[in-house]
């Protein structure tokens, strides 16, 4: 699914805050680059954005923080190395950066879901959204990948490693912010003791994560997710990515059929409110199962066939060609990588 990128200066489009664009660098041409906000997977659909780059054949880049934190009213969100090796799953080069400037900003009202026992902080002092990176550093990566034309895999394990030390300059830059802005902070201490032995010891910053990673993927399996309607049963996704680590992934349905020598994988969205969910939902969905498109299974020792279906579901029935109309791109996408698309059981082509 090709996607229609604005062609944008570098540093214009990020000072614009501009989170997927294409730039052009020494007269070559132009590199697809995607912009996190924060190192989370979650909410601000940073997959989504990465989705859209990867039809472009010319390259494609992704910015990430290593660190965000909005001080002690807010919250806060580190790297996982498994994010790195995501990209790298989708061919996509990481460049990893730290904040360096903030603004001001202010805690809002509690959400409408919000625990009644939760009691309101609105109005509080924390660093604000639109955090600034450090555009000299993440330029000079971008410039160093389009001029030498690394191993994907060999730049991003790179980028990997340097994760300790940018953890520790973006620690520091918040110190700094704080007391420029008289911003209270939270508490870094456990962090900058970790920080310390990961920088002497890289073997111990993946196993930590790797723990982290293990334990978030129980979470998920045992997360009900009541709107989303899927058949069967949640499953673990261990998938091995060279050296001794892995991807510990997810699928929210999982069967395999030893007869047929097939796995199946379903990724579920649903609308809690609207007809059917949104188009950075189902690219979320999308990118998950191109993973594990990408990946191969085996069971007993025989490879197994896969069979992949991004299941949808809303709040209206009979809506099918209403969600024709608008995602043709997205029904022909699933198609062309043979993905069942479901949209309340039924099947769409």
């Amino acid at each position: 699914m090709v996607s229609k990128l604005q062609r944008l200066d570098f540093v214009e489009a990020m000072q614009r805050r501009r989170k997927v664009f294409k730039s052009k660098f020494f007269g070559t041409d132009p590199v697809a680059i995607s912009v996190w906000t924060t190192p989370k997977r979650t909410k601000t659909y940073p997959l989504a954005r990465v989705y859209n780059t990867l039809s472009h054949s010319e390259g494609k880049i992704t910015i990430i923080p290593v660190l965000v934190d909005y001080g002690k009213e807010g919250e806060r969100g580190k790297i996982q190395p498994t994010t790195v090796d995501l990209m790298t799953s989708v061919g996509v080069y990481i460049v990893l950066g730290v904040f360096i400037d903030a603004k001001k900003g202010k805690v809002g009202t509690l959400a409408k879901n919000a625990n009644p026992k939760t009691k309101s902080r609105e109005g509080r002092l924390k660093f604000g959204k639109g955090q600034k990176f450090d555009l000299r550093y993440i330029e000079k990566q971008i410039k160093k990948i389009i001029t030498d034309k690394p191993d994907i895999k060999k730049w991003n394990d790179a980028q990997l490693r340097t994760i300790p030390n940018l953890l520790a300059n973006g620690i520091k830059n918040y110190k700094r912010l704080g007391k420029e802005l008289g911003i209270p902070l939270s508490d870094f201490s456990r962090l900058e003791k970790n920080v310390e032995i990961w920088k002497d010891d890289f073997a111990q910053f993946l196993a930590d994560h790797a723990d982290l990673s293990k334990g978030a993927q129980e979470s998920e399996t045992q997360a009900d997710h009541k709107l989303e309607f899927v058949p069967g049963g949640k499953g673990t996704v261990n998938i091995h990515f060279g050296e001794s680590r892995k991807l510990y992934l997810t699928a929210d349905d999982m069967k395999i059929d030893k007869g047929k020598g097939m796995v199946t994988f379903l990724e579920g969205k649903n609308a809690s409110n609207g007809k059917f969910p949104g188009k950075n939902d189902i690219k979320e969905a999308l990118f998950k199962l191109m993973i594990f498109k990408n990946s191969d299974f085996y069971f007993a020792g025989k490879k197994l066939k896969k069979k992949l279906v991004c299941h949808l579901t809303g709040q209206h029935d009979n809506v099918a060609n209403e969600f024709k109309k608008k995602f043709p791109l997205l029904i022909s996408e699933c198609t062309a990588n043979n993905i069942e698309l479901r949209l309340n059981d039924k099947i769409l082509k």
